[in-house]
Parts: structure tokens; C-alpha cells; sequence
């Protein structure tokens, strides 16, 4: 017996349970089965015909009926296709925004490093770098040597705080961004 055939006794009520269940599963496994089954249910539904009147004069409703409900799912699938595409565009949009602006945030090189350079040199790369401002109040603090690498997990008050530890300076924090550097034994 085919599928169709099978489909036709579920569609009449005369398939038997194993048969209903048998339909089921196959209707299940995909989508493409699920509008096939739904075709021959429309199908079913709006056109049989009588056997008692041969030449049923409603025929040409019943049919009338099968393409309105035909041109109804046909909307229906267009109207779902449309929002896939749309939410396909939107994730698209989405994850570009999202790696545009990591790639913005994550432009600067991996990490700050400083070979024996005088805090004349090293205090404007930081300044730079994270937009602060750190204000050495002697200028023989300046003239100290600093050896250092700091990575992209370092926050600025940390890279400062690790300069002013290795010069032995103090350091206070004046405001948002703002830092002064005094004293200091290198």
C-alpha cells in the first residue's frame, strides 16, 4: 500500500491505529512532509464528491474553495519565508555590529611595553593609550628609568600604580582619569 493510499484511509477514518501513527512519523520527520500532508488534506477536505449525484453542480465551489485555502497557505508560507529572511538579516546585522565594534575596542596592540626608558617617555604612551592624565610633580622623577610590560587586561590605574611602585613615588588619584606622581627614590 503507498503513502498516499495511507494518507487517503487516515483522511476518510478508515486507517487503523498503526496506520494513524504511521502518518504521524512521517509528517514529522519534515517540513516538506508536513505541506505535503496538508495539500492532500485540502485536497481531501474540499473535494470529494459525492457518488450519489454524478454530476455534482457544486463541483466548481468546491474547487473555487481549494484555491482559496491553496492561496491561503501560499501567503501564509511567503509571509514565514519573509520573517526567516528578515531575522536571518537582523542576526547578520547583528554579529556584524557586534565584531565591528570588538574589532573597534581591540585595535590596540596586545600589550604596552617599556625597556629602560625615562618616565618622560613612559608617562605620555600611558596618557595616550587610555586617555589620562598623570602629572609628575619633580622633574628628577622623570628622569627615572622604567622596565615594564603591561597587557590589555591592565586598567590604567594599575599600569600607574605598578610605574609609581617600581620609581618608589607615591601616587594619588585626583579625579576620574586624572593622577599625580610625587616623591620617588629611583
Amino acid at each position: 500500500m503507498s503513502r498516499a493510499d495511507i494518507i487517503y484511509r487516515v483522511l476518510s477514518g478508515t486507517a487503523s491505529s498503526e496506520e494513524k501513527e504511521e502518518v504521524e512519523r512521517w509528517v514529522a520527520l519534515s517540513k516538506s512532509n508536513r505541506e505535503e500532508y496538508e495539500d492532500l488534506r485540502l485536497l481531501y477536505q474540499f473535494s470529494k464528491v459525492n457518488p450519489e449525484t454524478p454530476g455534482d453542480s457544486r463541483l466548481p465551489e468546491r474547487f473555487e474553495r481549494i484555491r482559496c485555502a491553496a492561496t491561503a497557505r501560499l501567503a501564509r508560507k511567503a509571509r514565514t519565508r519573509q520573517a526567516y529572511r528578515l531575522a536571518g538579516a537582523l542576526a547578520c546585522f547583528g554579529l556584524a555590529a557586534f565584531l565591528w565594534s570588538h574589532v573597534l575596542i581591540n585595535t590596540q596592540p596586545a600589550s604596552l611595553q617599556f625597556r629602560d626608558e625615562a618616565l618622560r617617555h613612559v608617562i605620555p604612551v600611558v596618557e595616550r593609550r587610555f586617555g589620562v592624565e598623570v602629572h609628575v610633580d619633580e622633574d628628577a622623577l622623570k628622569s627615572c628609568r622604567f622596565t615594564g610590560t603591561f597587557y590589555r587586561v591592565d586598567t590604567p590605574d594599575n599600569i600607574i600604580h605598578s610605574i609609581s611602585r617600581a620609581v618608589k613615588a607615591n601616587m594619588v588619584v585626583i579625579g576620574p582619569g586624572k593622577y599625580r606622581l610625587f616623591g620617588g627614590d629611583c
